[in-house]
């Protein structure tokens, strides 16, 4: 008996603490393969309809965290090797754009594009360039 308590605690404490190591904000590695598909068909703009579907869960009124959400949310994809935030806010447009650095693995090949991100009420996808 004293045996299959200790069996139980165990597996309790066990099952208590993967649910409080979990993190909240981390983001699931969503759409994966049609992400990639995109890239390996070096068609990257056509990624936009799936970041913005990414962006569109993200609050515009803390864009810091916003932003690092969505470098983790692309470092998770297969295709992406690095994600790196190159500026918040720093193209003086209206409203104003960040810009991400991306390098992607495409057919063997790492291709490294300058992401645009519009900062206004719902962070959007703007276009990739060199």
């Amino acid at each position: 008996m004293t045996r299959h308590l200790t069996f139980t605690a165990g597996i309790f404490l066990m099952i208590c603490m993967m649910l409080f190591s979990c993190k909240k904000d981390t983001p699931l590695c969503t759409d994966d393969e049609a992400f990639c598909s995109f890239i390996n068909n070096q068609n990257y703009d056509a990624t936009g309809p799936i970041i913005d579907d990414f962006l569109s869960d993200l609050s515009a009124d803390e864009p810091e965290t916003s932003l690092n959400l969505l470098v983790d949310w692309l470092e998770c994809i297969s295709c992406v090797d690095n994600v790196s935030l190159i500026c918040n806010s720093c193209i003086l447009t209206l409203p104003a754009q960040s810009e991400l650095s991306v390098d992607y693995l495409s057919n063997g090949q790492t291709v490294t594009l300058v992401m645009d991100i519009s900062m206004g009420d719902t962070l959007t996808f703007i276009r990739h360039h060199e």
